[in-house]
């Protein structure tokens, strides 16, 4: 019913802890056969454009327990969780449903967020800015559930990764980032 949090876990003691982020949305799926998570320590996207002047820690989110949290809380390195339900209905849990999912089943050891749209009229702020950030080839749709956005440490977009791109081949890039 969900995707194996090991890759994270395993990017995650490989890398220390790093100064990049990696955003993903999607946190669970029915399917198998896609990857399990949503970073911000290890964002995705393709490079930020000179027009935007934001960074990912200028937005404050909620968390699952429905808080507000500034994203400048986890700057250095950190995976963020967005449960998304836009894509097949994979997700249409309650946040205290897809908490107890996620930590008690899973193990989750990194902070999970509200439920949020990705795209369409409802596309939360932050996904507005990782996708305006990010080229991709859809442009502003985010194809499917677990693409991937890197972040730098400054919150800035670096990369953006299609849904099936797994945790391991995205961990050079990162590594890069904590280097840097």
């Amino acid at each position: 019913m969900a995707a194996s949090w090991t890759p994270t876990n395993s990017i995650k003691s490989s890398i220390g802890s790093a100064k990049p982020g990696f955003l993903q949305h999607g946190l669970f799926s029915q399917s198998s056969n896609l990857p399990g998570f949503f970073v911000k320590r290890r964002s995705f996207g393709v490079h930020a454009t000179a027009a935007t002047e934001k960074s990912l820690y200028d937005f404050t989110v909620k968390d699952i327990d429905g808080k507000d949290v500034p994203l400048s809380k986890f700057k250095g390195f950190e995976i963020l969780a967005f449960p998304c339900n836009q894509f097949g209905g994979q997700e249409p849990g309650s946040n205290p449903e897809i908490k107890e999912f996620a930590c008690t089943r899973f193990k989750a050891e990194f902070p999970i967020f509200d439920k949020v749209d990705v795209n369409g009229p409802n596309t939360a702020p932050v996904y507005q800015f990782l996708k305006s950030s990010a080229g991709g080839f859809l442009g502003d749709l985010v194809k499917w559930n677990f693409e991937k956005f890197l972040v730098d440490k400054n919150g800035k977009v670096i990369e953006r990764y299609p849904p099936t791109t797994s945790p391991f081949q995205i961990e050079k890039d990162i590594q890069k980032l904590v280097v840097a």
